[in-house]
């Protein structure tokens, strides 16, 4: 848990701001340190290119029931809380909340764990799928209800550098990403030739970081070079 708190830091959440956010390629994560008893809320609202609105995505801490609930506007009961049908552990007020969406679904996990997956065209009311369905959503809102975001950030893969390959340096990269990872003329690739940057562990790459090595799997220093040079001109001019 204290993994996730350290590496989440985020942009403090203002409230009726509307945020521009392509949520189909860029995964939001969410901060919050609220009991399951609390009553606070999550509540970000959705809206494509034209600021209509798609919908909300709300999380409910109960007080009556001592459980995590969600809303999704047009995809649930309107109005109707319901429980998640995975609980999130309650050992740690300190959790980190990520909302992820396809062009046929929307995932929520908190810390790492899914807890609830909608397949748009599963619902019963026509209007979820006619909403959220395809590449839709451009800006999200914190609302004024929303009590317990406290930070938000874009879930990615750090950035990273490969010393002696093409490319040399990739900044920071978003959930699906796939890096290409070819070495410099005399360098041979030692792991790995493309890495993905996955939704799994808050963003993470899809294996070890690959290395360019020098063919023969010795690094030659410029020092060493210059004194190979030094010695063949000095026994060239005395031969």
């Amino acid at each position: 848990k204290q993994w996730y708190q350290r590496r989440v830091r985020g942009t403090t959440v203002q409230r009726n701001v509307n945020l521009t956010w392509n949520l189909e390629s860029t995964p939001l994560q969410i901060k919050t340190n609220s009991t399951v008893d609390s009553g606070d809320r999550i509540k970000v609202t959705v809206y494509n290119g034209t600021y209509d609105e798609i919908g909300e995505v709300g999380i409910q801490f109960t007080t009556s029931t001592n459980t995590t609930q969600y809303l999704i506007r047009h995809c649930t009961t309107s109005g109707s809380w319901t429980d998640l049908p995975v609980q999130p552990s309650d050992d740690n007020p300190d959790k980190i909340w990520t909302l992820s969406k396809t062009e046929e679904s929307l995932v929520l996990a908190c810390n790492g764990v899914v807890l609830l997956s909608i397949e748009f065209s599963e619902i019963t009311k026509p209007v979820c799928v006619k909403n959220w369905g395809g590449d839709v959503v451009e800006y999200i809102e914190f609302t004024g209800q929303d009590t317990a975001s406290q930070s938000y950030r874009a879930l990615g893969c750090p950035a990273l550098t490969i010393p002696n390959s093409v490319v040399g340096s990739w900044p920071k990269q978003t959930v699906g990403t796939t890096l290409e990872i070819e070495c410099m003329t005399n360098y041979t690739l030692q792991g790995v030739s493309s890495l993905n940057c996955s939704i799994e562990d808050n963003g993470s790459w899809s294996d070890s970081i690959p290395t360019c090595e020098t063919s023969t799997g010795i690094k030659i220093s410029n020092s060493f070079t210059m004194g190979i040079l030094i010695l063949f001109f000095r026994y060239s001019f005395f031969d």
